[in-house]
């Protein structure tokens, strides 16, 4: 029996904003080496984000990444991206600060995965894949927090 996978075509919906001019700010880079890796150290990951309205239709979205292992491990890199939101329907301007907000981490993770494997590879490190992350969980827990600190 023949099992063959036929792909179908992936419909893709555009979203009313959009992201542009994504570049790296910054990037510091501690390599211990791979004898100080230790199976039972966990991955730290730290995110901290920043957004500046510009205007009701531009914003910059900075994106601050901690990835590696802060006491002992083969290594900590720390990076900032940054980009600009722009938005294309006037209708979502009332959504746009709070759209931003929420995607800071989202549209900008991508940029930071990929620097962390490839900087990884040229300091002849194993590659350690920044963790798959719940956008909707994270979401809600951020929210939560939130509301917290305003109480």
């Amino acid at each position: 029996m023949n099992t063959t996978t036929i792909y179908k075509q992936y419909e893709i919906a555009y979203n009313s904003i959009q992201l542009q001019n994504v570049q790296l700010d910054s990037l510091n880079c501690i390599n211990r080496g791979i004898d100080q890796f230790d199976e039972t150290s966990e991955l730290d990951l730290e995110f901290y984000r920043k957004v500046d309205l510009e205007n009701e239709t531009k914003a910059k979205i900075s994106l601050k990444a901690v990835v590696g292992f802060k006491e002992k491990g083969p290594f900590l890199l720390e990076m900032g991206y940054s980009g600009e939101c722009t938005l294309l329907d006037n209708d979502e301007k009332v959504n746009f600060k709070d759209y931003c907000d929420k995607q800071v981490v989202p549209l900008l993770l991508p940029y930071v995965r990929e620097n962390v494997s490839n900087t990884l590879l040229r300091m002849g490190l194993p590659n350690f894949t920044v963790p798959t992350i719940d956008v909707v969980a994270s979401y809600i827990k951020n929210e939560e927090s939130t509301n917290l600190d305003e109480d």
